[in-house]
């Protein structure tokens, strides 16, 4: 330096000629900047999409569900007014208490077609402090002959705002509505899975139907209230005790309370994330493998010029540097590739999956920066922590071996207890081609071990998703065992069996008919507390419309007097209750014990308790009599089950029967399918990074695996070798990788 007063110029440019080798490895390899930038691209769209869709599902959905002050519980009693909800909300730990009325109709589509809608009464539509329906678009139903829609609706009943719609009574009479608008209500799912919709009108608009202004549903926000706080319920219902003191010293009776809890939607969205969270790290584990063994390729690769560097003076530090900032780049290209899509498709999930499933209005789809900056983070890191192991270990070489390396390695294998096992052999067993193939494969044993750690955890999960499918069939298959019927008629009072029956087989397409009892009950606890409201079933013991699985205990019997039967579903709810054990059920208000002889799976509909129909009748006093109708038809696919079901509900209400509903098993499988939806959509994209993941990681590690042995397949083809014989090789060795990790 002393003879060279520029020396600092000459260094200078000495160091910028480090970083156009940069350049000129990323622009001379395009192919495998493509892939390294792949690589983690497929990490950081992971967990991007799963960071992004996490926080618009969550957010948008406890916004929407925060928005319309949702009740803690619902007490059903005898007719009260307006004034007296008012009082109610006045009461210490009620935040807010208001009345509706509900009633259940049937909104004429087509001359055999109709779908079915609940009405809700409202007194105060612009002040309405509990259970809110936010406005979507149009005006409140204020004259006796407008109602208006919740806003996934619309579509349901085939309507627009402004249109007429007839509406059909439990008693068979008509009337006609306007719709004037639409409004929202989180709490419930899409109409396609519920099989209903719902509708708002004023009292006066209840009476024009034929039904009273009063209301008969206390609806109570209780203050303090968080369904997901441990302790919450009881608070609830402690001061839901002293409401219903308030009503009881009012004169009426309390009917039954019900306790609000997590919904089912909410079961949904956290179910959701939680699998599109797991998948999304596994996702950027695996991307992080082949970024490991795509760097380490090309530190091999470049081995001969890591000597030239040492030989002209290069420090490790140095040349650490320019690798580290050769894989920065890479991570930068990744993650610009990487963010636009990630945030594309959770917006698309939610717009196209999400909202139209959960019954989501999304105010916004924008994302906190903190996303992004994790995005940027991950394909930084990933490809930095990733290439660090291979760029201090390639750099450490020294300039001897580094400039004597000639891309043949002579001991890199045979040496192995495995290799010497497979050299003893004989040829007819493993010929040579085969020989040479498993022997390259086993040449880098890191290398093959994190390429089978992708190939194996990709395909296995790859597989599981797949498999989903098949258990959501399954699944249904075994909530079918509990429709097994073409129609279902429910009626709005029991009626004599034999009657139904009657009525029933004037029809020709009907093969069988078979009666049951619903009605609702309540656990009396032993510390004086009650359950929430439950499905009470008296059916046939030995009925053939059912084939429930039974997890413990027995079934019903014909000669069981006492005993009950509760599903999974109540079973949970119901922690205490062992089979055997002897429960008080209050029904109607009358109280009797009955002893759990068995429990069997759920139907996906609810806590449900069975009975046999005698113990029923006599429980209900309603002996010989049922309120639903199990049809089953000479042909039972869908279209014959809706044209019985259209000539069953004309029927029954010409021979003066009220039917409150019918529906056909194929609706019920349909609406019960739909609720997987979003769980397999997720799942399905999952499996498409996963096999994309895969035939990167096979891939790769085969392109490696040639480019280091150029020099071999010329020596092959000196002694010979035909291109299809050295195709035959690199075959063979990507078919013993896959065998491998299929092992």
């Amino acid at each position: 330096p002393t003879f060279f007063p520029n020396w600092g110029i000459i260094e200078d440019c000495m160091l910028a000629t480090r970083w156009y080798k940069v350049i000129s490895d990323l622009w001379s390899h395009r192919t495998r900047t493509l892939i390294v930038a792949m690589a983690v691209a497929v990490g950081v769209y992971a967990v991007g999409t799963v960071l992004a869709a996490q926080v618009l599902m969550l957010r948008e959905f406890h916004r929407d569900r925060d928005s319309t002050l949702i009740a803690s519980a619902i007490l059903n009693t005898y007719p009260f007014d307006h004034e007296f909800a008012e009082r109610v909300a006045g009461m210490p730990g009620v935040a807010a208490a208001e009345g509706r009325e509900t009633l259940s109709a049937r909104v004429v589509i087509g001359p055999e077609t109709w779908c079915n809608l609940d009405i809700v009464s409202i007194s105060d539509f612009e002040n309405m402090q509990v259970d809110r329906y936010p406005l979507v678009v149009g005006r409140w139903p204020t004259a006796r002959d407008e109602v208006m829609v919740e806003w996934m609706g619309l579509d349901y009943l085939g309507a627009k705002i402004g249109d007429r719609i007839t509406i059909v009574l439990p008693d068979n009479t008509r009337k006609e509505l306007t719709i004037t608008g639409t409004v929202h209500n989180p709490q419930r799912p899409s109409p396609a899975i519920l099989g209903y919709t719902f509708a708002l009108v004023s009292p006066e608009t209840m009476v024009y139907l034929g039904q009273s202004h009063l209301f008969t549903e206390l609806h109570v926000r209780v203050a303090n209230a968080d369904p997901s706080a441990p302790g919450n319920q009881e608070h609830v219902a402690a001061v839901m005790k002293e409401v219903e003191d308030r009503v009881e010293r009012s004169g009426r009776e309390v009917l039954n309370t019900t306790i609000i809890g997590k919904s089912i939607i909410e079961s949904i969205v956290n179910t959701a994330v939680m699998i599109i969270s797991m998948f999304g790290w596994v996702i950027l584990l695996l991307s992080g493998f082949l970024v490991i063994n795509t760097i380490s390729a090309l530190i091999a690769q470049q081995i001969n010029q890591i000597g030239i560097m040492k030989l002209i003076g290069a420090s490790r530090l140095q040349m650490v540097a320019m690798y580290v900032t050769l894989v920065l780049v890479y991570g930068t290209i990744a993650f610009t590739i990487a963010i636009p899509l990630a945030v594309t498709t959770a917006r698309h999930l939610m717009t196209d999956l999400v909202e139209g499933m959960v019954n989501i209005r999304s105010d916004s789809y924008d994302l906190p920066l903190w996303i992004y900056l994790i995005m940027v983070a991950i394909g930084v890191l990933i490809a930095l922590i990733a290439g660090l192991i291979p760029v201090w270990q390639g750099t450490r070489i020294s300039t001897y071996r580094a400039l004597n390396d000639t891309g043949i390695q002579s001991d890199a294998a045979g040496h192995s207890a495995i290799e010497r096992l497979l050299g003893r052999l004989p040829k007819t067993w493993l010929q040579r081609p085969l020989l040479l193939s498993v022997r390259n494969t086993l040449r880098h044993k890191g290398r093959l071990l994190r390429t089978m750690i992708v190939l194996i955890l990709g395909t296995a999960l790859f597989i599981a998703v797949v498999s989903v499918r098949q258990s959501v069939d399954t699944t249904q298959a075994d909530f079918l065992r509990y429709h097994r019927y073409d129609v279902e008629v429910q009626f709005e009072e029991s009626q004599r069996l034999a009657r139904l029956q009657a009525a029933a087989y004037e029809l020709g397409d009907v093969a069988s008919v078979e009666g049951w009892g619903v009605a609702g009950a309540k656990r009396e606890r032993a510390d004086g507390s009650e359950s929430n409201n439950f499905q009470v079933l008296g059916v046939p013991p030995d009925s053939t419309r059912l084939d429930p699985i039974v997890q413990a205990g027995r079934w019903l019997r014909p000669d069981d007097k006492d005993a009950v039967v509760i599903n999974a579903t109540l079973a949970k709810d119901e922690p205490d209750v062992a089979v055997g054990d002897w429960i008080v059920l209050n029904m109607d208000g009358r109280k009797r014990s009955w002893q759990v002889v068995g429990i069997v799976t759920s139907d996906a509909q609810g806590s449900k308790l069975f009975m046999p129909d005698d113990a029923f009748g006599h429980a209900n006093r309603n002996l010989g009599k049922v309120n639903r109708l199990l049809v089953t038809a000479n042909q039972n696919d869908a279209v014959a089950q809706e044209a019985l079901e259209s000539i069953l509900l004309n029927h029954f209400e010409a021979k003066g029967f009220d039917v409150n509903s019918t529906t056909t098993t194929h609706k019920l499988n349909a609406q019960n399918g739909l609720m997987f939806n979003i769980i397999v959509g997720y799942l399905i994209l999952n499996a498409i990074l996963l096999g994309a993941v895969g035939s990167l990681g096979l891939s790769t590690t085969m392109g490696i695996n040639m480019m280091e042995r150029i020099r071999e397949i010329g020596v092959l083809r000196a002694i010979g070798a035909s291109n299809s014989a050295i195709r035959r090789i690199v075959l063979l060795e990507g078919i013993v990788i896959a065998c491998l990790s299929w092992v």
